[in-house]
């Protein structure tokens, strides 16, 4: 029924996502990622649904699709560091380094101005610091001007 879905009402986000998930359960994984591409190129697309998207891309390992996902989700709520920091963390994991240093420093920015506003919220420093996925980009001077130990 999802699928039928899927054929006649693309738009429909919603169970585009669900039928994905269920292709993951059934090792369909090009079946679901087909799925997640429609859906993230629906206008409609909110930010749980490409949170979620991006999430369950990070449990397949599909790193492109986390990242297509995570620039959605990015776009969609551009005052959030946490998912800028995500973004930066597959950039430095995928080469690209100049990338994912702006992409850092933005999430950082954005970090220090909603500590200001709310010292109770979550302090991404913490995650920088411990992420291996920003090994590739730890030791340049540029990642030590951004963050301290």
């Amino acid at each position: 029924q999802m699928e039928e879905t899927a054929r006649t009402h693309p738009e429909n986000i919603s169970n585009l996502i669900m039928l994905a998930g269920a292709q993951i359960q059934l090792q369909q994984t090009n079946r679901a990622i087909e799925l997640f591409n429609k859906a993230l190129d629906n206008a409609g697309i909110k930010f749980p649904e490409a949170a979620a998207i991006a999430q369950y891309c990070a449990q397949i390992g599909n790193l492109a699709g986390m990242e297509k996902a995570l620039r959605k989700v990015v776009a969609l709520a551009p005052e959030d560091p946490l998912h800028r920091y995500y973004l930066a963390s597959v950039e430095a994991v995928t080469g690209r380094t100049k990338e994912a240093l702006a992409d850092l420093q933005q999430a950082l920015d954005l970090n220090t101005k909603r500590m200001a506003a709310n010292p109770a919220a979550h302090n991404i420093l913490d995650l920088v610091r411990a992420d291996p996925n920003l090994n590739p980009i730890r030791a340049l001077p540029e990642f030590h001007k951004l963050v301290t130990p």
